[in-house]
């Protein structure tokens, strides 16, 4: 509906106490509708409230105050003066349809129903009030359906529902606190989504910006918290719903329940590290039958039962355990883990070796890698014949011992002990014997034993084939005797002890990937082991040329090791299409501001002036500002390389960097000069604009908005890699969003431990959670 057909233009019916009162209350509404026209709907407001006071009985007033309300999505206000103008008019027909608007917004659709029937028994044919009847009907039925597939679990189909009443009244608080609440319950089935927590936290923030008191919405918080497992959070914002209201039956029942979980998880870890496993592996059982549906705790709560389980023998209990937490969550590593160990200990060796590889694609740090490749070689000699359990010996018997193990068995399945059996039996006895004979004939020979324990393959005949993993991870097995083994040793040693030193050592060039690298299966790296892979548009660090071949350096990233990168001309060879492979970046990508105006915008100045103090305070000694000395506009493509050059001598400390210049869209920078971290201060929302215009007491504010509007415009219409939005319209949460992201970019720039250090065996931890 436009703008200027929602004002009423009628005069008003009823007497007013005097001429000159009535004159001068159709002057204020003639103003009032004329800001009306020019979208200041505050302005209007405040003409109409003034008109009310000089003429209180006229109901086109109270109808235009009402579309005004309703243009700054105030429907409660709105709602209110609708009622009024019917009650002082009623056949003020326009007064009705608002009325019923308001109704279905504020998330009763029953009600709105009602007004259009109104309007319809006096005006059948109103087209308007037809079609909205038709929208307020559907969703009146989507909500009634949205409960009862609440009341009956099914959260799915009641999100799909109220997602159908939100597509009618987007900004209804109630049909959003549901929509969180089903959200909620959604994310403790096996289909939910990871991005359902996600969500759910924006639709709560944006119900609680709008009324901070909504006890459902802080509710519908606190559950989130409570099924990721953070009773701390659940438990505050509980108490902040019974403050409100102590009445809240929900509430009141969530934190008894997450209060009692708590204590019984606490209560086995504390039973489990005194050493009583029995009582800790019924307090863990006793745990779980508390809340079935908490699968975030549940998860956890099934990996320390699965624990202490396999510590009381209960091996297959404490597998299902885990394969039970692993429905619960798929990502839980320390499950994978747990499980991978306990198929290790009843010789299910492809079994841990899968649930491993799932933990390095999870979480690919060299400790993983080393855990897998171990599993893998345990997994080979797994499957090679076990001669001392033919025998029936220990590994570590003596040679007199393998004897007596050797003619007691070889007695025991002699064929001729069998000949009378059925031709199956003799068949497999026949075998064994065989089998029998060839372990002697390796465990009695002192060298074919020791190559036999050192994990080499023999062949039936007597010789061997030597497994080159398995000879290369134990190093000096047999390596004098096989000089080719003992030069690629050499040559990964050197590699290896260059790889430590460059660990300290700075950072000499960065690229940007234009290509991608899968170093899996690369043989000609100096140490295939600490070959890197990464993707198209990841950011690498050089710290030493090795040869012409590779360099030392790392993928920028968390968690990132170092280890060989392929040169710019050896990428170029394996990739063979002509193409740039790398682009040169600085070490330390620039965070430039953009938003929420142009950059000459006083409202811009004064929201990223508090950023950028806070980033001077917050990382003091680990910030370096460039201050360009003219306008970006205005520089020459000299002026904009050497800009350039002193932004790359500004990180090349792996200092964070600010660049503080004047661009206001990102097509303003060059993105292959300067690869910036473009940080956009993003405020949507007119009502969350005017406000913080208001408070700052800045003038030009239509043009502020105007400005803002048009910048808005562009970055959503204009395809740019932002690396961080920040929506906050708090600056509290806006600095909070700021450092969790810098401190992230931080620490995806730093080496974690240098390679050769000592690394915990995963297979032995017995830690809970």
């Amino acid at each position: 509906m436009a703008a200027a057909a929602v004002v009423e233009t009628m005069d008003c019916a009823a007497s007013v106490t005097s001429c000159g009162s009535e004159d001068l209350a159709e002057e204020l509404k003639k103003k009032g509708n004329s800001s009306f026209q020019q979208q200041d709907y505050r302005s209007a407001i405040d003409f109409y409230s003034q008109a009310l006071c000089h003429n209180p009985r006229c109901a086109a007033y109270y109808g235009n105050r009402s579309a005004a309300y309703m243009m700054l999505e105030d429907y409660s206000r709105a709602l209110d003066d609708s009622i009024t103008s019917i009650k002082l008019e009623e056949s003020f027909t326009k007064g009705y349809l608002r009325a019923a608007k308001c109704h279905l917004m504020l998330g009763n659709p029953s009600l709105s129903l009602d007004f259009y029937e109104k309007v319809l028994n006096v005006e059948p044919k109103n087209q308007q009030a037809i079609e909205e009847m038709q929208v307020s009907s559907n969703v009146k039925n989507h909500l009634a359906k949205a409960i009862f597939d609440s009341q009956r679990g099914e959260y799915r189909d009641a999100v799909f529902r109220l997602d159908q009443c939100l597509r009618a009244a987007p900004y209804c608080i109630l049909f959003r606190v549901m929509k969180a609440e089903a959200l909620v319950m959604c994310s403790r089935c096996e289909e939910a989504h990871d991005l359902c927590k996600l969500v759910l936290c924006i639709w709560c923030i944006e119900v609680l910006r709008v009324d901070a008191h909504n006890v459902d919405a802080i509710y519908v918080k606190a559950l989130c918290f409570y099924y990721q497992d953070i009773p701390d959070k659940a438990t505050q914002f509980f108490q902040e719903v019974l403050r409100v209201d102590p009445d809240h039956v929900k509430s009141r029942n969530a934190i008894k329940r997450s209060k009692l979980l708590l204590a019984k998880k606490e209560q086995g870890n504390t039973l489990f590290k005194l050493g009583n496993n029995q009582a800790a592996y019924d307090m863990y059982s006793e745990a779980l039958s508390i809340d079935p549906k908490n699968n975030s705790t549940n998860a956890k709560l099934l990996c320390n039962r699965a624990l202490v389980g396999s510590k009381l023998g209960k091996v297959d209990q404490a597998i299902e355990d885990c394969t039970k937490a692993l429905e619960m969550d798929p990502k839980y590593i320390r499950a994978l883990q747990r499980r991978a160990t306990l198929y290790q200990s009843v010789d299910k060796h492809d079994e841990a070796v899968r649930d491993l590889e799932q933990v390095f694609k999870l979480e690919h740090t060299r400790e993983n890698q080393e855990v897998l490749q171990e599993a893998k070689q345990t997994l080979k000699l797994s499957k090679r014949k076990d001669y001392y359990k033919l025998l029936e010996v220990d590994k570590s018997a003596s040679q007199d011992e393998i004897k007596r193990g050797y003619r007691k068995a070889a007695m025991k399945h002699h064929p001729d002990r069998h000949v009378d059996a059925e031709p199956e039996v003799r068949e497999k006895e026949e075998q064994i014997f065989k089998q029998v004979s060839e372990a002697y004939s390796v465990l009695s020979d002192p060298k074919k034993k020791s190559r036999y324990d050192n994990g080499y393959d023999l062949e039936e005949t007597g010789g061997m084939d030597m497994d080159p993993t398995i000879l290369f991870s134990n190093l000096f097995g047999g390596m004098g005797e096989n000089m080719a083994g003992l030069a690629v040793y050499v040559a990964e040693d050197k590699a290896l002890q260059a790889l430590t030193k460059a660990v300290t050592k700075q950072v000499q060039l960065a690229f940007k990937a234009l290509v991608e690298y899968d170093a899996d299966g690369v043989s000609d790296c100096p140490h295939p082991s600490y070959a890197l892979s990464f993707k198209k548009n990841h950011y690498l660090h050089m710290k030493q040329k090795y040869n012409d071949d590779w360099w030392i350096g790392r993928v920028v990233g968390e968690c990132e090791t170092i280890g060989f990168l392929p040169s710019e001309l050896k990428l170029k060879a394996l990739v063979s299409n002509g193409e740039a492979v790398y682009q040169a970046a600085p070490i330390m990508r620039p965070i430039v501001f953009m938003g929420p105006s142009n950059k000459k915008s006083e409202l811009t100045k004064l929201l990223q002036s508090g950023l950028i103090n806070f980033m001077k305070e917050r990382f003091a000694g680990r910030l370096n500002i460039v201050q360009p000395l003219m306008s970006i506009y205005s520089m020459s493509s000299k002026q904009s390389r050497d800009l350039a050059l002193d932004v790359r001598e500004a990180g090349a400390s792996l200092k964070l960097v600010f660049m503080n210049c004047d661009a206001s869209f990102p097509t303003d920078l060059d993105q292959a000069a300067f690869h910036p971290l473009i940080i956009y201060i993003q405020i949507s929302r007119r009502k969350v604009l005017e406000r913080l215009l208001k408070e700052s007491s800045l003038r030009r504010r239509e043009a502020e908005l105007s400005d803002a509007y048009r910048l808005y415009d562009h970055m959503q219409h204009t395809p740019c890699p932002y690396s961080l939005i920040i929506t906050d319209s708090n600056l509290d949460d806006a600095t909070q969003n700021l450092e969790l992201f810098l401190e992230s970019y931080w620490a995806s720039t730093r080496s974690v431990p240098e390679p050769a250090t000592m690394l915990q065996d995963l297979r032995t931890s017995e830690t809970i959670v």
